[in-house]
């Protein structure tokens, strides 16, 4: 199974300067050279979880919601994974919020699909400063070489730890690039394109 070496960053841009677009842009691009690809987009709220799920679908893939209705989620997410393992899907799409992707629930079924490296994960974190919050950040899993946080504002105020954490566990800041630059340079910079 052939793997891009642990790519990790953290893309630092403005508010509607296309995170989701650009992030999904360099996903596909990690999909085409890392099969089969688990991708988990968490989000700390529900609205960027269904803008996510748009733009994944105007790629043509579909991806589990994980932040209603445990009970066909958690199907959903397992019938992913047997799809991908029986090499009857190439990518399993998977967003989350946060308070889903830190329950019991959801760890429970990611923790031994990220230890069997079986497939590889990329894990995009939007509002990536959210994640260095203590409990959220023990939920990152070690196991996933594929990182990619996003942000308009990375820094965690008034928590140098946590943002300490954000930065250890995905890596380096990319300071923001003008609206129409940002595929091309952070792609290229990255070796994703």
């Amino acid at each position: 199974m052939a793997q891009l070496n642990g790519i990790r960053a953290s893309f630092v841009m403005a508010t509607g300067s296309g995170k989701t677009l650009t992030a999904w842009t360099l996903a596909s691009k990690v999909a085409e050279k890392n099969k089969p690809l688990t991708l988990i987009v968490v989000c700390p709220f529900i609205n960027l979880c269904r803008q996510w799920i748009r733009e994944i679908a105007a790629f043509g893939l579909g991806a589990v919601a994980c932040f209603e209705d445990r009970k066909r989620w958690q199907e959903e997410f397992e019938e992913g994974y047997q799809l991908l393992f029986a090499g009857l899907a190439q990518v399993h799409a998977i967003v989350a919020t946060n308070a889903a992707f830190q329950s019991e629930a959801f760890q429970a079924r990611l923790r031994p699909r990220v230890a069997a490296g079986a497939a590889h994960h990329l894990l995009i974190a939007d509002e990536v400063h959210n994640l260095g919050a203590e409990r959220i950040r023990e939920a990152l899993p070690g196991g996933t070489a594929l990182r990619l946080g996003l942000s308009a504002t990375p820094e965690r105020r008034y928590d140098p730890v946590g943002t300490s954490a954000v930065l250890t566990y995905f890596g380096f800041f990319w300071e923001h690039y003008p609206k129409k630059r940002c595929f091309r340079c952070h792609a290229k910079c990255l070796g994703w394109g």
